[in-house]
Formats: structure tokens, C-alpha cells, sequence
């Protein structure tokens, strides 16, 4: 059985570490595990799309400030482009499968 954690959104992020960052590093500012944890956590907050999450974190930004490293609250069109080119297959094991 795994060991829960008392920093949930710690794990949350964690868990998409086996997600494969298809960007360059070159003008990354944003951490892609980070991207995908703010964006399940607006849709479970009831964030439609990718306005909503772009949204989200802005409302939220000084609570997800304490938990993320973004330098300012990412936009619509970044998560859109994100969700664009990320591996399903491995988007869809993380969340519905549980595996990395």
C-alpha cells in the first residue's frame, strides 16, 4: 500500500513526472509536471477549459504561489498548446491508470 502524504499537491505534481517534456528547454518558464497539476486542480475546481484554467490561476495565484514556481500566471494559449502536443498515452496512464 502507498504511503499518503500530507502535501497533496506535492504528490499531485509528482505524479507527472513520468510525463515526457516534448519542449525545448531552451524559453521554458514553466515546468510541465507543474502545468498539468494546475490545470487538473482548476478542472476540479471547475474549470471548463482552457480559458477557465488560465483563470483559475490567476484567481488563485497567490495560493498556488506557495506550491508552483510560475513566474506569472500561465495563459489560455499556453495550456491549449500544452494539451496540443503532450503524449495522450502517457497523460492518460497517470490519471486513469495510476502508473508512470
Amino acid at each position: 500500500m502507498e504511503e499518503l502524504t500530507n502535501d497533496p499537491i506535492k504528490a499531485l505534481k509528482e505524479c507527472f513526472d513520468g510525463v515526457k517534456d516534448f519542449r525545448k528547454s531552451q524559453g521554458k518558464q514553466f515546468e510541465l509536471q507543474e502545468l498539468l497539476a494546475a490545470s487538473v486542480l482548476a478542472v476540479l475546481s471547475g474549470a471548463e477549459d482552457f480559458t477557465g484554467i488560465a483563470e483559475y490561476c490567476k484567481e488563485k495565484g497567490e495560493f498556488l504561489k506557495r506550491f508552483f514556481s510560475f513566474p506569472r500566471p500561465p495563459s489560455h494559449d499556453l495550456f491549449r498548446w500544452i494539451y496540443a502536443f503532450i503524449a495522450p498515452q502517457e497523460f492518460y496512464h497517470v490519471l486513469l491508470i495510476g502508473q508512470r
